[in-house]
């Protein structure tokens, strides 16, 4: 029977202390009442999360003792971007609202001590811990703010325990999309306008050796396998797919190719005016073979008739040598 007794003991607890470091309110805030409401202010850096300044978007409230025994918000503020940045005009304000009796609206009991929670990343946490200005009587170091209509506080500090649990995202800090929030690597780690083709001109040994370091885990036979965008690798080669030395892989072409076709089975125009142009064979050496280019345009005219009639005035058209191909 102690065990049993003993056994519900512990899950309470446990219950406890669940309910203590995370809960699930519904963050709405109250009508306006006719009892009014104490402003909380609070500047840039100072919400504080496990003791560094929030760096996440988030929402803070005050809770106030309902009925039924729960909290119920008094009001709240979002800490968005411009919070988080500071600057000029970033502080924000909750305005708590107190209960009206006469009209059913509930909220704060004059001198009720308020609830601070925060609502990062969808789950709720209490305050831990809480430094605060009541402007209207000087009084500072405040660790709790009891509620006055039309009180004025100020938050010098305060902080919120959270647990840090995974965050799925590239972790890899050399990567286009690098999450600094992630905490473990997704694999979506991805480059952006290097080259770490060792072959190539332009390889960037320095990039390629911080990645092995930093980035291991994308590290697989020796070779890096994160995907790169926009590569700028400069592979010198032959780059006319008609020539004896072609190399698919070259993206500048170092003026070796040739062509040695014995059976002429190749098709192929090194021109760059023909219609058939073969892209990258532009002044390729043509040790064997024969190009076959064709030419769209021009004028054909047939039955001409040369004959011509001399009169008083004439127009002279010279034509340089050259010229006519």
């Amino acid at each position: 029977m102690k065990n049993l007794y003993s056994i519900a003991i512990f899950i309470a607890s446990l219950l406890l202390i669940s309910t203590a470091h995370a809960q699930d309110f519904e963050w709405t805030n109250p009508q306006p009442t006719g009892t009014g409401n104490a402003t909380i202010a609070i500047n840039p850096g100072n919400v504080l999360v496990n003791g560094e300044p929030i760096s996440s978007p988030a929402l803070i409230g005050v809770f106030y003792t309902n009925s039924s025994g729960g909290l119920s918000c008094g009001g709240y503020i979002e800490l968005g971007d411009s919070f988080i940045e500071g600057g000029a005009n970033s502080s924000v304000a909750i305005s708590a609202w107190g209960g009206d009796d006469e009209v059913e609206f509930p909220g704060f009991d004059s001198g009720e001590t308020m609830n601070f929670y925060l609502n990062l990343n969808g789950v709720d946490y209490p305050s831990t811990s809480l430094e605060a200005l009541n402007a209207g009587t000087g009084a500072m170091g405040l660790e709790t703010i009891e509620f006055v209509a039309n009180g004025l506080f100020v938050i010098n500090s305060i902080n919120f325990s959270v647990e840090i649990g995974t965050v799925l995202g590239c972790t890899c800090i050399f990567a286009m999309n690098y999450d600094e929030t992630a905490t473990e690597d997704d694999g979506s780690c991805m480059l952006d306008g290097v080259c770490l083709n060792p072959f190539a001109d332009n390889y960037d040994n320095g990039f390629a050796s911080g990645i092995e370091i930093f980035c291991d885990n994308y590290i697989e036979d020796g070779e890096i396998t994160m995907p790169i965008e926009n590569s700028t690798c400069e592979i010198p080669g032959c780059t006319c797919p008609a020539a004896y030395n072609y190399e698919p892989d070259a993206t500048v072409d170092n003026g070796d190719c040739f062509i040695f076709d014995l059976t002429n089975s190749v098709d192929f125009c090194t021109d760059p005016t023909a219609s058939n142009f073969t892209e990258g064979c532009e002044g390729v050496t043509i040790a064997a073979g024969e190009e076959n280019c064709d030419f769209v345009g021009g004028c054909e005219l047939e039955n001409i008739d040369w004959t011509f009639t001399v009169t008083d005035v004439n127009m002279t058209t010279q034509v340089y040598q050259n010229v006519v191909t």
